[in-house]
């Protein structure tokens, strides 16, 4: 995702020794196959060091816009599609959040709007579907590994620099969030954890430290649910 790897360069590119943000993805997942989709940067750790960077900025490209056009640009690549709908933008400026979200009326709508949402390495290929069900189970596939962004991003800061973007980097989350109408009987992924009313599923790792995740952590997940999803 070109956003996703601007994103990281510009903030490796900063004098701060440490970043510290989340990416989620979330999804609501109701009984008749439709839901809710969020997909959302959550800076708030950053907003002083971006602030700092923002006001040393000459070029303009470290705006507050900049970083909600971010926002505008997930929003005009769903516009239109078949299934989705109630799209907003959220740019909280106070909370420094900045995504989408939308509803979608079935699984392939949300899989077409998350392909035109994606164009590289980051939550998917944009080529391929990240999300599968049927009446027992709900899957997040792991297509379009992180592992791409990880790749690229290393590349990116050259062999002689690539300890220094691990150490700025190793806080950086990636989580996702799934909710059901009917509870969880299983799910497949060890590193998940489950709600106290065992209607969602949460699982967060680290991109970038190999303690807590690393560059073959696997966000692929199957839940079973019980008594069926439909």
């Amino acid at each position: 995702m070109k956003s996703l790897k601007w994103l990281f360069l510009v903030l490796m590119g900063s004098t701060m020794l440490t970043s510290c943000f989340d990416i989620l993805e979330e999804v609501t997942y109701h009984k008749d196959g439709s839901g809710e989709f969020r997909y959302v940067f959550d800076m708030s750790g950053l907003k002083p060091m971006m602030d700092m960077v923002a006001a040393m900025d000459t070029t303009g490209e470290m705006s507050m816009d900049t970083l909600s056009s971010l926002s505008r640009e997930f929003a005009s690549k769903v516009d239109g599609l078949a299934g989705i709908s109630s799209i907003e933008e959220i740019n909280d400026e106070d909370a420094f959040t900045y995504g989408i979200s939308f509803k979608f009326a079935n699984l392939d709508a949300l899989n077409a709007a998350v392909n035109q949402l994606t164009e590289g390495p980051g939550i998917g290929s944009g080529e391929e579907d990240l999300f599968g069900g049927s009446k027992k189970k709900f899957s997040r596939l792991d297509a379009g590994k992180i592992s791409g962004l990880f790749d690229e991003i290393m590349g990116e800061a050259g062999g002689e620099n690539a300890e220094m973007a691990m150490m700025f980097f190793k806080d950086v989350s990636y989580t996702t969030v799934y909710h059901f109408d009917k509870k969880v009987k299983s799910m497949s992924n060890d590193k998940a954890e489950l709600s106290d009313d065992k209607k969602t599923v949460t699982m967060k790792y680290y991109i970038f430290d190999e303690e807590r995740g690393g560059k073959n952590a696997s966000v692929a997940n199957t839940i079973k649910l019980k008594g069926g999803l439909f």
